[in-house]
């Protein structure tokens, strides 16, 4: 999945994004271009469940 279309939603990009790092979100931050403070952010307002390994 591309995470830059733009015809995703930003909750799709930000699960593809983790999905893609392995549900890390340090690395998931990294590949949205974001801090992990920012995505763990994003990750709380858009209610996405983590999932844990």
């Amino acid at each position: 999945m591309d995470l830059n279309d733009p015809a995703i939603s930003e909750k799709e990009r930000v699960i593809a994004a983790l999905e893609q790092a392995g549900w890390v979100q340090a690395k998931a931050a990294r590949l949205l271009g974001m801090t992990p403070r920012q995505i763990a952010y994003r990750i709380q307002t858009l209610n996405i469940e983590v999932k844990q390994f």
